[in-house]
């Protein structure tokens, strides 16, 4: 479902996050009247022995103005992960124009991450 409503591509080839460092992947800020319901859709697995945490930021310039935190990335086989970001204050607020992927303590690939639309 959220294939088909997808707003912006992040990623579409596979990209490793190593452990403790961040990516960031820019983006045209989404128009305001399109970010009631949105989604950050990540196809990911976890490419180190440790299980991370992965913190999936976003922000504007050089400003964070959020962040989710996923625990679940804990296998080695490709998962699907959703993170509603629109029921965050600041990603309807801002006009933010990155996401970022934090890693902490493991590395992870990502073959896939784009900002769908909910109902």
């Amino acid at each position: 479902y959220l294939e088909d409503h997808a707003m912006v591509d992040l990623i579409s080839d596979p990209t490793v996050i190593d452990a403790d460092t961040e990516k960031k992947f820019s983006f045209n800020p989404i128009e305001m009247r399109l970010r009631k319901n949105n989604y950050v859709s990540i196809k990911g697995r976890k490419t180190s022995e440790a299980d991370p945490k992965v913190y999936v930021n976003y922000g504007k310039g050089n400003q964070k103005n959020g962040g989710i935190v996923i625990r679940s990335i804990t296998t080695e086989e490709n998962g699907d992960y959703l993170v509603r970001v629109s029921i965050q204050d600041k990603w309807y607020r801002e006009d933010n124009n990155w996401i970022g992927i934090y890693a902490e303590g493991g590395s992870i690939e990502i073959s896939k991450m784009q900002i769908a639309q909910g109902d």
